[in-house]
């Protein structure tokens, strides 16, 4: 039992710029849970609901209509300094920023590529660790096809990262808005909610996600650490002991 709180306790929801920027940019749009690896500091429950070296890897975006013949005016894309970045992640990122202006300068083009142009570079930067500069880009990404639900949880990420959970919240928000039954948005907004000292607003969502996959260890191990943060430890060890059982499956 105490090994199992020990590991509710110290496991956090999201690493702090870990992100590599092979994984950022090759993300898959697709979040199967099965991909969830178990994994703890002292061999008890060990789970990527709680920490996952892998980064966010977002929900697939809504399906969009035709883009219309107007776009969204771009914002102006001032390169960040580089000048403590890597060589390697620089001239990725200047490659990709030479791409926006191509693409943004094309008289043909449309919402759709200009918002990924603009979301590439956002992670990019992100993987980067440069989440100042990398904000605009994922706003813009967003305004340019709203309806795309990669770019809001990159922000709700990026801003988690920040600590500015607020803005975290509503991010993850707009992405249940457009997508109200993706599962791993739940994961990541009941993660934010119990670093805001939120633990009832957390398993609110845990259970969702339990509803929806009722065999999820992220889930069980979320309701666990939001029983914990209410002392209800019965329920707590209940919900951690699933989770384990589940990973030995």
């Amino acid at each position: 039992m105490a090994q199992l709180i020990f590991t509710a306790c110290f496991t956090t929801p999201y690493p702090r710029n870990t992100i590599s920027v092979q994984r950022v940019t090759t993300m898959k749009t697709t979040f199967p849970l099965t991909n969830f690896v178990m994994v703890t500091a002292i061999g008890g429950i060990m789970t990527t609901g709680c920490s996952s070296s892998d980064g966010p890897v977002p929900p697939s975006h809504v399906e969009q209509s035709a883009a219309p013949v107007a776009s969204p005016t771009p914002l102006s894309t001032p390169l960040p300094d580089l000048s403590d970045t890597d060589a390697f992640v620089s001239a990725q990122i200047r490659a990709q920023h030479a791409s926006i202006l191509t693409t943004v300068e094309t008289a043909e083009s449309t919402p759709a590529a200009n918002g990924e142009a603009y979301g590439e570079m956002g992670k990019l930067l992100m993987a980067a660790a440069l989440l100042d500069s990398a904000e605009p880009y994922f706003l813009q990404a967003q305004t340019q096809v709203p309806t795309d639900t990669r770019w809001p949880y990159y922000l709700g990420h990026l801003y988690s990262t920040q600590g500015a959970l607020e803005k975290s919240v509503t991010a993850f928000e707009e992405v249940l808005k457009l997508k109200p039954d993706d599962a791993v948005t739940m994961i990541s907004l009941g993660d934010v909610h119990l670093l805001q000292g939120q633990p009832d607003a957390a398993e609110v969502l845990f259970r969702r996600q339990l509803t929806l996959q009722p065999n999820s260890i992220v889930a069980n191990v979320g309701l666990g650490r939001a029983a914990l943060a209410m002392t209800d430890y019965e329920g707590a060890v209940r919900h951690l002991e699933e989770g384990l059982r589940l990973s030995n499956q």
